[in-house]
């Protein structure tokens, strides 16, 4: 059992938690931060201590419920899933009739012990994730005192998982020990609970029109599986699930509607009626959607293998073309989990930051450089469709993660944390690079990934012809965007994902989950520079945190709501509306642009072997006899002057005119800025 801790005075109380924040702020900056952002005091926090630990445990089900054989067997098949499993009996007990009541309400589920199955293993994996350190120090100060019978470590790894973590007064007393992972613990399966109950009356509720809309009328049959993505869970536990019903059709139900996906369709079915170039090798796929006001489906694509080589080429020649429509609608986050090669069909199946703003800047550039900058944050390379690369600084080690990139087996450049010794009384967490299988973003053709790099010029011939089409057409092509893509509502990433899956899973230390006001004080160093920040972002990404989410939010495209947050989430620190900002930029295409575009696609295909300057073929002699024609030369570096001027940035603020170019470099942003101040 945890052993005891003696009363902490309240100066080595403030020391403690000073290292939350690195040290890098003062007792006082920190209490500052506190009042601003959560209306406390370390003051108050103190004094009231006792107050912030809520007893959880006294609201769990001790004893049987009225489907307790089916859920007694419904654990046991899921040890092998799910490790230590029964710790979080009462606490599925609490609400595991109320799923069993929304199946036998709606009617909607094919095999009602398989379906739980799905579901209690997706709400133990959620909890493992939570729960696990706690318990592995729990496991150590069993080993230690003796509580743990066995004379092999695998005998009592087992007594530990079947006996103690079975004994309501051993459970009661870890839940006691650790209120915060507690109220986490509760907090989190209601969640869940919650949202597959949702689901299953969602769908209930929907599955004619889903047959109408998503399976061609026919009948889709009932829910046989549904798998919940161990990922991140947003807005009270909801994530991506994936639906397989028992006529094999399968649908991906999300926790939000999917205007802009459908917005998207509706968009792609006019730029392939469009008819370009007049062949079939233009037309896109977009994604199937059906939407209610707080959840949708979307037909799931299958990764299927191109038939021929003429397949690879119209792939990449819609990549380009696909490449070209997002670049105009500021489209970012199109990596290789978000694209499927469906044959010789590019499909992108995550659009939530198709039209993202720049929540950034409310800074006009005005000098050379800082309208070059701008033209690179907003390039073909800013949709992170073509390859991108992460790096770890520490030690130089590179991860692909572009929509077109990652085509072989990667090491992770950062170490991630995993159990060793499972089912052992010598379990322990140690940290390794993980290995991170390619996705199925690249075709796939006799069972060979296809590298994007041997294609690349299929993909710059598709984003020039989309791109010349709209030179020549912006009025027709700026009013379609405007008409479709208004007043939709799309995400907005303010912070990256990993940065709070950091912060989150740090906050599960088990020594944060023995009160609440440590670990809710602990997620304030996601603010500890507040005083730049918007204070309404800050509070809501500390309340998604504390409940044990990453924290989501949007934005509608035509709505100016500059500085603040509402209820449902919606932000905008910028005072620009978004559908104009898209506007705005297919306004100021241009041939040059292009071209500059057409230089980072390249450039994002360069690698290690690709450095250094181009040799010419040519061999040069010097010929003293030659005559050469001054005039000539004058004229033929006008020329070359001329061309130079014209692909120039130019500026001026302050008074003083600036001149920059974009130089191709091998870096992650496709350009380097040349500067000259003139």
């Amino acid at each position: 059992m945890s052993e005891c801790v003696n009363t902490i005075s309240s100066e080595d109380l403030i020391n403690y938690w000073k290292t939350f924040f690195e040290n890098k702020l003062s007792i006082d900056e920190i209490n500052n931060m506190l009042k601003d952002l959560s209306n406390m005091d370390i003051k108050k926090i103190i004094s009231d201590s006792e107050g912030f630990n809520f007893q959880v445990e006294d609201t769990l089900i001790w004893g049987k419920i009225k489907n307790e054989s089916l859920l007694q067997e419904i654990l046991e098949i899921s040890q092998n899933r799910c490790y230590w499993n029964y710790f979080f009996e009462p606490f599925l007990k609490k609400y595991f009739d109320n799923i069993i009541d929304a199946i036998n309400e709606c009617n909607i589920i094919s095999n009602v012990k398989t379906f739980l199955l799905d579901t209690v293993t997706a709400i133990l994996s959620q909890l493992n994730q939570i729960a696990n350190q706690t318990l592995i120090i729990e496991l150590y100060y069993a080993k230690q005192n003796n509580l743990s019978i066995g004379k092999t470590k695998e005998e009592r790894g087992e007594y530990f998982l079947n006996v103690l973590l079975k004994d309501d007064s051993y459970r009661k007393e870890i839940y006691s020990s650790y209120p915060e992972l507690t109220r986490l613990l509760e907090l989190k399966v209601k969640f869940i609970t919650d949202y597959i109950i949702k689901i299953i009356y969602d769908t209930n509720k929907e599955i004619s029109n889903l047959e109408f809309h998503l399976n061609d009328n026919k009948k889709i049959g009932k829910i046989k599986n549904l798998y919940m993505g161990e990922g991140d869970t947003h807005n009270k536990g909801k994530s991506v699930v994936r639906l397989i019903f028992d006529s094999d059709k399968v649908l991906i139900y999300k926790p939000h509607k999917l205007e802009i996906d459908q917005k998207y369709y509706e968009f792609i079915q006019w730029v392939n009626s469009l008819n370009i170039i007049g062949k079939s090798k233009e037309n896109l796929l977009a994604v199937k959607t059906y939407s209610i006001d707080d959840a949708g489906w979307a037909e799931y694509i299958e990764y299927y293998e191109c038939d021929n080589e003429k397949d690879i080429e119209y792939f990449y020649y819609r990549i380009g073309r696909i490449l070209c429509l997002v670049h105009t609608l500021n489209g970012n986050d199109m990596h290789n989990e978000n694209i499927i090669a469906h044959k010789n069909m590019p499909v992108l199946i995550d659009l939530e930051t198709l039209m993202h703003p720049d929540i950034n800047s409310n800074i006009v550039a005005e000098s050379a450089m800082e309208i070059a900058v701008n033209e690179v944050l907003g390039a073909v390379t800013s949709t992170h469709l073509l390859p991108s690369k992460i790096v770890n600084a520490k030690n130089n080690k590179i991860l692909e993660i572009g929509g077109l990139g990652a085509c072989i087996e990667q090491e992770s450049p950062f170490k991630s944390k995993y159990i060793d010794g499972y089912g052992t009384d010598d379990v322990k967490i140690l940290k390794r690079y993980g290995v991170i299988q390619p996705h199925n973003n690249n075709p796939i053709y006799k069972k060979q990934l296809i590298d994007a790099k041997s294609y690349k010029e299929n993909i710059i011939n598709g984003f020039k012809d989309m791109y010349k089409w709209i030179l020549e057409n912006k009025k027709v092509y700026a009013n379609k965007v405007k008409s479709i893509f208004k007043n939709c509502d799309i995400r907005v990433l303010y912070r990256g994902t990993n940065v709070y899956a950091q912060v989150l899973f740090s906050s599960f230390h088990p020594d944060l989950l023995t009160s609440y006001t440590d670990r809710y004080i602990f997620l304030h160093r996601i603010a500890i520079d507040y005083k730049n920040k918007n204070h309404k972002i800050l509070k809501k990404e500390i309340r998604d945190l504390s409940q044990g989410d990453i924290p989501y939010f949007s934005i509608n495209s035509s709505k100016n709501i500059s500085d603040r947050l509402n209820i449902n989430n919606e932000i905008n620190t910028t005072n620009n509306i978004t559908i104009e900002k898209v506007i705005e930029k297919i306004n100021n295409m241009s041939e040059i642009k292009m071209y500059r575009q057409v230089t980072a696609i390249n450039t994002s295909f360069m690698t290690d072997s690709d450095k250094g300057h181009i040799k010419t073929t040519l061999n040069f002699q010097n010929n003293k006899k030659r005559k050469y024609n001054k005039e000539d030369f004058i004229k033929k570096v006008s020329e070359i002057a001329n061309y130079m001027l014209e692909r120039s940035i130019t500026g001026e603020k302050s008074n003083i005119k600036s001149r920059t170019w974009l130089e191709t470099q091998d870096i992650d942003l496709g350009f380097k800025i040349y500067d000259n101040a003139s």
